[in-house]
């Protein structure tokens, strides 16, 4: 057996063409490891007819001899199999729709945002996670435009995962949508656009941000909040501490005034330094924790 895979590597790597025919025999192999060492010999073989003999050979395989195949073809980054991907979705195994998920974020294109998202929202398992990170991972042009787009006009939970996506993606264009995202009432849509506008927000939606912070009745929602303005500011240059301080000024909530103190906290030391001048403001405990963040 090892002694038939050496040969084939062997072949493969002499007249890669010639290997074709043979190699394609041993994918129906029922002897798992010749198997999958004809599927990845067979994968690094260049060329779309190679691609063509490896999607004509995954109807006749079962389910983990699919897997592999999907895999392979991903790796190949040749798109012309991108819709046996979308045929795997269908498959009965759930192994394989996770395999077809995992490949199109290889192989899909901006078409594929919807599906995704969808995918996402509701499966489990390794169905979720590939979705995700397919969605997450698909490269091409016009991906975050039709992320954006999808966003405006998706709700529940599959908007959640399209808002997630933005974020992991760090899709700066994304910025102004999640902030009205966050203003939804779906808790699930606010909560993710919140963290999404962690990785994406920027000087120009930290008005938006401190409304929210000044508005969150929760504590996770005033921190996650507080953690994304606290980033916008980070990537403002001159960071606007000034709007901070407003606010922070115009408001009587203890946990909203701890919370800008901690988002000022954050940001560069001379910026926090400006808080000393308005130490009148504060109560004993607001002034305990400003003396240990400066």
């Amino acid at each position: 057996e090892t002694v038939r895979i050496r040969a084939l590597a062997g072949l493969a790597a002499l007249d890669g063409k010639s290997a074709v025919p043979a190699l394609t025999a041993e994918v129906e192999s029922t002897d798992p490891r010749m198997q999958t060492a004809a599927i990845r010999l067979l994968g690094g073989i260049p060329g779309a007819d190679t691609t063509q003999v490896m999607v004509d050979e995954f109807p006749k395989l079962p389910a983990a001899g699919q897997v592999l195949l999907l895999g392979a073809l991903a790796n190949r980054g040749d798109d012309s199999a991108s819709p046996l991907a979308m045929r795997s979705l269908v498959s009965p195994a759930p192994e394989v729709r996770a395999a077809g998920l995992m490949a199109l974020g290889k192989l899909g294109n901006r078409s594929n945002v919807v599906l995704l998202a969808q995918r996402a929202a509701i499966g489990q398992g390794a169905e979720q996670i590939a979705a995700r990170k397919s969605l997450s991972g698909l490269s091409g042009a016009g991906v975050d435009a039709a992320i954006v787009a999808a966003i405006g006009s998706a709700s529940g939970k599959v908007k959640a995962e399209l808002i997630m996506a933005a974020g992991e993606r760090g899709a700066a264009n994304a910025a102004d949508t999640l902030v009205k995202a966050a203003q939804e009432p779906d808790p699930d849509v606010h909560r993710e656009a919140v963290r999404a506008l962690k990785n994406v927000a920027g000087a120009a939606q930290v008005p938006a941000l401190l409304d929210l912070l000044l508005k969150a009745s929760t504590v996770p929602d005033r921190r996650d909040v507080a953690q994304a303005l606290a980033s916008a500011l980070r990537r403002s240059q001159p960071a606007p501490v000034g709007a901070v301080l407003a606010a922070y000024q115009t408001t009587s909530a203890t946990e909203a005034r701890l919370s800008l103190i901690e988002v000022l906290g954050q940001t560069s030391s001379d910026e926090v330094l400006l808080l000393r001048g308005h130490r009148r403001f504060l109560h004993a405990p607001q002034r305990r924790q400003l003396l240990g963040i400066v």
